[in-house]
């Protein structure tokens, strides 16, 4: 799978120091983040399906609004995604936020990714999941749980 969905949009943002807790599966290792990477958090499964958080300044106060149509414009017009399902996700902190599924066709493959937005004070919060569908099936309900998990500090 080529590089996450959202690496450029994130680019145009600054990354701000982590205030988040999310829970893994437990059979997913968690990769090292260094300073170059563009996630605070990221695990993998054996197979190759990659779970990762990334937290950035919201320095114009975007609302959740703008920040979910962002995101929905990205998906569908820059990446190549069919959103397939929305749904509002809440944090484990209280947060509202909205989850994308989505699919994509690539080089003979099929893949999911998963990807939820939530805006809390100053900051932005994007979930990431996604991997070629035939592994991401069988990871689907660790991954909702996981999804779930998440709290802003």
């Amino acid at each position: 799978m080529r590089a996450h969905a959202l690496a450029c949009l994130c680019l145009l943002l600054g990354a701000c120091g982590s205030s988040f807790s999310i829970h893994a599966p437990s059979d997913y290792y968690e990769l090292s983040t260094g300073r170059s990477d563009t996630y605070d958090f990221r695990s993998t499964s054996a197979s190759g399906i990659r779970l990762g958080v990334r937290e950035f300044e919201n320095e114009g106060h975007g609302s959740q609004g703008f920040w979910e149509q962002a995101v929905r414009n990205h998906l569908q017009f820059h990446a190549g995604y069919a959103v397939t399902e929305e749904s509002e996700l809440r944090a484990r902190s209280g947060e509202t936020g909205r989850l994308f599924l989505c699919g994509k066709d690539e080089a003979s493959q099929t893949y999911d990714y998963w990807v939820a937005v939530f805006v809390a004070d100053d900051a932005v919060f994007l979930v990431e999941a996604g991997g070629m569908r035939t592994q991401f099936t069988d990871d689907r309900d660790d991954l909702r749980a996981a999804f779930e998990s998440f709290s802003i500090h």
